[in-house]
């Protein structure tokens, strides 16, 4: 019955093409057995979010009794009753929560700390920023041929199929599979304005509402019990849309009866054949009383719809060829500082990224034709001394000033250590470092306490760029973000992603210890440094602005750009694993001191990591500064060191290579003078 009802639907829609008749289709989430996010999905996240909620273990034991009242259903059983205890224990946002997370296990890119994903809390509330943006990223979703076979029947035969489409599924992969197969693809909610787009675009209507929130639609959650009321709502709303010359579902087991509603409510007749997925056999009709409701089928719908492109002729879009990089290879081989470096900072930036593995984000504004950045906005928290972090950073800075730009370091003293006053020899430092790329590099060091202690009366400017830290503090605290993630944001807490889910159990401890460590005066963080960028946005562009930090900050700059939507670029400094600014051995006092280290860490088993101490050492400070200044490259004995594999071969057959980037690195760092 299968293959034969398969080849039924699909003669029948050759012949519907033929005669320029139209077809309406509302798929369900049994269009594959895979990619498509599950019950069992969401049954195992709310399971997770259940276990690491603070209240004495009683979520937990609702849902387990869920599950021992649906022994012996189907999977699809359990989620109704999922989420009754659900929206009954949580806040409608933490529901939606569970529910996203479902949906992004199909979002599998590359390098997810270079998404927005990666800069989000794992039980945050999809934004519809955040949302689009990954979408964007259509490459990295994975998607069956089933749906990617759909979207391109839906871009090739638009009349056919009425440029439309409605789904019960609450995830983006129609949408994205109408894009990826060159096509454009509008959501649209239940009820809302069913005006056809005069360019072509196809209109996706979910009927159970949409992953993320979308600008144009009223707020809405998914928690939203669908009862008699809600079906019938949604039923009046879609009814009109079953048009044509025939209704096909395919994949839908439609357990809240909203379709059959829909059908029941169809102002004008129309035949319509409904298709289950799977190999059992036929399923009674559903509705006795409909008389064009033909009988259900079970079809392999991740052949048929396949089969039905290649019977109407159309090319289905294979699976991305993601080329995926491997940093550590390729750095290997191209890291040889042996050419002197770019003259255009925007090549010197690729050339940072390629070869010493610093991250660029350019503004949506930003454009190549925009020039190189004229202006590097540098905040540092004020220490009591500078790190060998900071030293590398003002490398990067006087390269980027000896292409024309201007160095404005922002410094936050707002809480000054105790003691003698850090600041002198901090900022010497820090003019030092930039100045070993670039002597003549105009840096400007503003005091963050005088910015705040001489701001005046706003202007009517400063309602659209805040230079008032109270300003700024209001919007920023104010917004409908989760307090992780504001938390994560200033350092205050460790910063975790979605992906890395499975380790979090082993992370409470040192959340709890790093928000007993901190002081409460980093909440003051956003406050004055967007404050100040914002005075300095009323003399430059914004895209030719670029912010300098490190790669732990991107979730801070993330903030920024949600909160202003200004497009201001970042330049990040690789990671140095395991260490931050405060580590002790980022900062040494002598030549034996730094000896010390690099002898304790080579003793590891894992020194060789790339990022670990000794290679991130090694990198920027022996090669980085080589490739900046044009300098010789070191050598030991016959050995030309221009590369991390070089070093480590000649560390594996000398004794001196450590002692070569200990020193290497105290002259930079204490200054030539120091033994």
């Amino acid at each position: 019955m299968t293959e034969q009802a398969a080849s039924a639907l699909i003669s029948r829609l050759q012949r519907m093409d033929d005669r320029g008749e139209c077809v309406t289709l509302v798929v369900g989430s049994g269009l594959d057995d895979q990619h498509i996010p599950r019950v069992s999905d969401f049954v195992k996240l709310a399971n997770r979010f259940a276990e690491g909620r603070n209240d004495d273990g009683d979520l937990k034991r609702a849902l387990d009794q869920a599950c021992k009242d649906c022994a012996g259903r189907s999977p699809g059983a359990l989620y109704p009753e999922y989420r009754r205890v659900l929206t009954g224990w949580l806040s409608a946002d933490e529901f939606d929560a569970i529910a996203q997370q479902a949906v992004l296990l199909q979002y599998r890119p590359q390098d997810p700390r270079a998404t927005a994903l990666g800069r989000r809390g794992f039980w945050q509330p999809m934004t519809y920023e955040v949302g689009e943006s990954l979408e964007n990223d259509d490459k990295s979703w994975r998607m069956p041929a089933s749906v990617r076979a759909l979207g391109a029947l839906l871009v090739a035969r638009p009349e056919l199929f009425g440029r439309r489409i409605l789904t019960t599924n609450i995830d983006p992969l129609m949408e994205i599979a109408i894009r990826r197969a060159g096509g454009r693809a509008d959501t649209r909610l239940a009820g809302e304005d069913d005006a056809d787009p005069d360019d072509g675009t196809v209109l996706v209507h979910h009927l159970h509402g949409f992953w993320r929130s979308l600008p144009l639609s009223a707020a809405a959650h998914l928690s939203h019990v669908l009862d008699e009321d809600a079906t019938r709502s949604i039923s009046q709303a879609v009814a009109p849309l079953l048009e044509g010359d025939l209704v096909c579902v395919l994949g839908a087991s439609d357990r809240s009866g909203t379709i059959r509603a829909a059908i029941e409510a169809m102002p004008e007749p129309a035949p319509v054949i409904w298709f289950s997925h799977g190999q059992s056999t036929s399923v009674p009709t559903m509705l006795p009383d409909c008389p064009q409701l033909s009988h259900v089928f079970p079809v392999d719908n991740s052949r048929l719809l396949p089969a039905l492109a290649d019977g109407l002729g159309v090319a289905v879009p294979s699976e991305p060829n993601v080329q995926v990089r491997h940093p550590k290879w390729e750095r290997l081989f191209v890291s040889q500082p042996d050419s002197k470096p770019p003259a255009d900072a925007r090549a010197l930036l690729r050339e940072l990224e390629r070869r010493f593995a610093w991250r660029v984000e350019w503004a949506a504004e930003s454009r190549p034709s925009d020039g190189a950045p004229k202006v590097v906005y540098w905040p540092i928290r004020l220490r009591r001394r500078t790190s060998v972090i900071h030293m590398v950073q003002g490398f990067v800075a006087g390269a980027l000033a000896s292409r024309g730009a201007r160095i404005v370091i922002a410094l936050d003293d707002l809480s000054v250590p105790a003691g003698d006053d850090p600041r002198p020899s901090f900022e010497a430092d820090l003019r030092r470092w930039v100045g070993h790329v670039e002597p003549e590099a105009d840096v400007r060091v503003q005091s963050l306490a005088e910015f705040v202690d001489g701001i005046g009366p706003p202007a009517d400017e400063a309602l659209l760029r805040p230079i008032d830290p109270w300003r700024v503090a209001r919007k920023f605290y104010g917004r409908q973000e989760s307090l992780y993630t504001a938390l994560a944001a200033i350092k205050a807490v460790p910063q975790l992603a979605l992906y890395e889910l499975d380790e979090i159990a082993g992370k409470a401890e040192q959340i709890v210890q790093d928000l007993q460590r901190h002081y409460a005066d980093r909440m003051l963080t956003p406050t004055t440094i967007f404050a100040y960028l914002h005075k300095l946005l009323y003399e430059h562009r914004t895209s030719s602005v670029i912010t300098l930090s490190g790669w732990d900050e991107g979730l801070f700059w993330e903030q920024w750009r949600q909160l202003y939507s200004m497009g201001v670029s970042q330049l990040y400094n690789p990671r140095i694993k395991s260490l931050s600014h405060e580590s002790g051995m980022v900062r040494w006092d002598s030549l034996a001191e730094l000896r010390d280290h690099l002898n304790q860490v080579h003793d590891l088993a894992y020194w060789e990591d790339e990022g670990r101490y000794i290679h991130w050492l090694f990198q920027n400070a022996v090669l980085l500064p080589t490739y900046l200044t044009s300098q010789d490259l070191p050598t030991l004995g016959d050995y030309v060191i221009d590369s991390w594999a070089t070093f480590a071969t000649a560390l594996a057959e000398r004794g001196d290579a450590l002692e070569m980037l200990a020193r290497r690195a105290t002259d930079l760092y204490k200054g030539a003078s120091c033994g």
